[in-house]
């Protein structure tokens, strides 16, 4: 991944964790991840919440993408601002599952 890629990556992790933050205040939603493709037409956000229904808020997210590009569009110096998408971070998950084997395997 080039450089220039991953600024803009950074960049847009800190933007959209403000925005949903602000958006989702109480619910406990956090950005954990963000990737942008190479020609920055489209990019994959993750997300958690430990909180409330994560299928919920995924589609809470994804009606809110288009207002969230046009308010990185006005505030960020980027030429092309990607398409947003919304997924599920699973891992959380994963990580306890892992944790649970270890353990037990220890035992």
């Amino acid at each position: 991944m080039t450089n220039r890629i991953n600024k803009v990556n950074q960049l847009l992790l800190e933007e959209l964790a403000c925005l949903i933050q602000d958006d989702f205040q109480g619910k406990m939603v956090t950005v954990s991840a963000v990737d942008t493709s190479l020609d920055l037409k489209s990019c994959k956000v993750w997300f958690s919440s430990c909180l409330v229904d994560v299928k919920q808020i995924q589609k809470e997210l994804q009606k809110r993408a288009y207002s969230y590009q046009s308010y990185l569009g006005k505030k960020l110096f980027i030429k092309t601002i990607p398409k947003i998408t919304f997924l599920i971070d699973k891992s959380p998950e994963r990580v306890a599952k892992i944790e649970a084997l270890l353990k037990k395997s220890s035992s």
